[in-house]
Order: structure tokens, then C-alpha cells, then sequence
């Protein structure tokens, strides 16, 4: 179920272990590529660990989602 990585990874970034919370993404990702919910995770993540330029190009697919 892809939710379950979902709200996994949520939960994770909320705790700040975003390098966790990416595998999380990564996994729900791979079971459900169009997902805005992971992909407005994996923005916050990458923006989380510093990678700014990532975590935009993660909230731009939102768009395409």
C-alpha cells in the first residue's frame, strides 16, 4: 500500500529524519508514481536535508500530478 510509505515518510519528516522519510517516498513512489501526497513529501524532505533546488523540482511535479 502505497499510503502506508506515505504516511510513514509524513511522519518522519515531522521527526526530521528526512533521509528516512525520502526511503519512505521513494518506496510509495515506485507503487504509485503520480502521487501528489508523496511528491509534496519528498519536496519537504529534500528542502528538510538542504537540497532546495530538488525539493522545488519535487513541488513542481505537483503540477503534473
Amino acid at each position: 500500500m502505497p499510503e502506508g510509505f506515505t504516511n510513514l515518510g509524513h511522519a518522519l519528516n515531522q521527526a526530521h529524519d528526512y533521509p528516512r522519510a525520502m526511503a519512505m517516498f521513494q518506496a510509495a513512489l515506485a507503487l504509485r508514481p503520480d502521487s501528489p501526497d508523496t511528491l509534496a513529501g519528498i519536496a519537504t524532505a529534500q528542502a528538510g536535508m538542504g537540497n532546495l533546488s530538488a525539493g522545488i523540482t519535487a513541488a513542481s511535479s505537483l503540477a503534473a500530478a
